[in-house]
């Protein structure tokens, strides 16, 4: 049956898509894949989940999933790859909902999504090239926040370079220990 458009402004995926296989996904989003649990109170918001952007997270109910229904599909989409789970593919920076329904159409749940740069992949890369740095990488508001200590201005400079390299809104709350 494929990819069902809901009315307005909303982008909706039924549960009897095709289901998604790796050689039909978008060449980033099969690089890294996630897989997280989600446990959905009385259609309340389950959690907050943060996507990197261009890759994907699969997510797996308890309950069956009739229909997937992203708050802002510039942002990010969802496709369901099962009766009870779907993936969320990180489009571009921000932040939109994800609304699950039963395949009787009742509200199961919703979910936040934000889609952030690679923090993981950023953290490693800094961790690789002052190893005697102390950051701690976190994306906050859609931005990416730089905390903890660098020994040295060098080092400074050069955890500030490597950030910037994925995307220039980057918060500097590092401190120097050294001179």
């Amino acid at each position: 049956m494929g990819w069902r458009p809901c009315l307005g402004s909303h982008a909706c995926a039924r549960r009897r898509a095709p289901a998604a296989h790796p050689e039909r996904l978008p060449a980033a989003a099969q690089d890294a894949p996630q897989e997280r649990s989600i446990a959905f109170s009385r259609g309340r918001v389950a959690t907050e989940i943060q996507v990197p952007r261009g890759q994907f997270l699969t997510a797996r109910t308890a309950s069956d999933i009739g229909r997937v229904v992203v708050g802002d599909p510039a942002i990010a989409s969802a496709v369901p790859t099962n009766t009870r789970s779907f993936y969320i593919l990180g489009r571009t920076l921000g932040r939109t909902n994800v609304a699950i329904h039963d395949p009787n159409d009742t509200l199961v749940g919703m979910l936040e999504v934000e889609v952030n740069g690679d923090t993981p992949d950023l953290a490693e890369s800094i961790r690789e090239a002052i190893p005697k740095a102390n950051v701690r990488v976190e994306s906050v508001n859609g931005r990416t926040r730089l905390s903890g200590a660098v020994p040295d201005a060098i080092a400074l400079r050069r955890v500030l370079e490597i950030a910037a390299q994925y995307g220039d809104n980057v918060v500097n709350a590092l401190r120097v220990t050294g001179g």
